[in-house]
Order: C-alpha cells, then structure tokens, then sequence
C-alpha cells in the first residue's frame, strides 16, 4: 500500500514538474513566430576566386643555436677519430669513426 502511494505522489511530482517547465519555458520565450509567406526567395551567386592565404607575425627576439649536446652511438667498436674541438658539424659530415668506419 505505502509503494503505491509513493508511486503515485512521484508521478503527480513529475507530471506538475513537466507542465510547470514546459509553461515557463512558453512564457518567458522571447522566440516569435514568423507566418509562412509565399513570397519567392532571390538567390543571388557570386564569382568564386581562388586565392592564397596568408598568415604572417612579426616577432621581436634573438634565434640562436641550443647549448650543445652529447652525441651517442650504439655502434659497437672502438672510436678511432674524432673531430677537432669545436668543430662545427653539418648534416652529412663524419661526426666520428668506430673501427676506422665513419659515422654520419
């Protein structure tokens, strides 16, 4: 007896809920309805140009080089040259040889 009734009052609860909602929401819309007309609808169409877009920044600051770092190999060998100390190395140059073999 008591799970129906509280059954019930949920039902009641929600249907009043339901109708409270959907009247304010009726109530306060600022939403107008526009009438159908018949009136004919003019398209206007526009050449399409094909351009490039173009997106620059200008910033103010100095670019430099990173601190430099260590050089590993998994090659197995021994290191038979190096190149001088502060020797600047350019991608392709020999960075060292292992068993007489450069490595790039």
């Amino acid at each position: 007896m008591r799970r129906t009734t509280g059954l019930i009052v949920v039902v009641i609860l929600l249907t009043v809920v339901g109708v409270g909602g959907w009247w304010a929401i009726d109530r306060f819309s600022d939403d107008e309805v526009v009438p159908f007309t018949d009136e004919e609808v003019q398209l206007v169409s526009v050449e399409v140009v094909r351009t490039d877009l173009v997106d620059t920044e200008t910033l103010a600051g100095t670019l430099r080089y990173a601190d430099p770092g260590v050089l590993y190999t998994r090659l197995p060998g021994t290191l038979t040259d190096l190149p001088q100390p502060a020797t600047t190395l350019q991608r392709g140059d020999v960075a060292f040889e292992i068993d007489g073999l450069p490595v790039i």
